[in-house]
């Protein structure tokens, strides 16, 4: 759900809306046996519009993808005529850039992501525990033949070593 209505409830009672997303992955191998050696990934949402990109690099199977939605209903997907950058996302009908960067983690998964529950990392192969990621937090510009519209990006860089 590229564009969820979420709420968040503190203990307090406090309430915190706004625009949310929901991804669920099936996959028929383990992430470690992808044929990858970098991938981009990201979602940029504003009132108006939601992006969401992939581009893995791989010599043997590289794959770009862009879905954009907006919120007249109209959603498309886009495999061929994308670029997938750090900076900018552009797809057939549009485009989008993202501007002042914040870094929300960077380093080695085992020392990022793993972390918080360092008892789960032992599931996982040394190859997966080495992967090297950058995840952002940016100013997305969003320009398409329907829209402009200014929201926020989650965006990374994830290579494996």
């Amino acid at each position: 759900m590229p564009s969820a209505s979420a709420t968040i409830r503190f203990q307090d009672g406090h309430l915190l809306n706004g625009l949310g997303y929901v991804e669920h992955l099936d996959m028929t191998i383990p992430p470690w046996k992808l044929p990858i050696q970098r991938l981009h990934w990201g979602r940029a949402i504003s009132a108006a519009d939601a992006v969401v990109w992939i581009r893995w690099e791989s010599h043997t199977h590289p794959l770009a993808l862009v879905h954009h939605l907006d919120f007249s209903g109209k959603a498309q997907t886009y495999q061929q005529d994308t670029q997938v950058t750090k900076e900018n996302v552009a797809f057939p009908d549009g485009y989008v850039r993202m501007n002042e960067p914040r870094s929300l983690r960077t380093g080695i998964i085992s020392q990022t992501v793993f972390q918080q529950v360092g008892w789960i990392k032992w599931f996982f192969p040394r190859s997966i525990q080495q992967l090297g990621e950058t995840k952002w937090l940016s100013r997305s510009y969003l320009e398409s033949q329907q829209n402009t519209s200014i929201g926020w990006a989650i965006h990374e860089i994830v290579d494996w070593v």
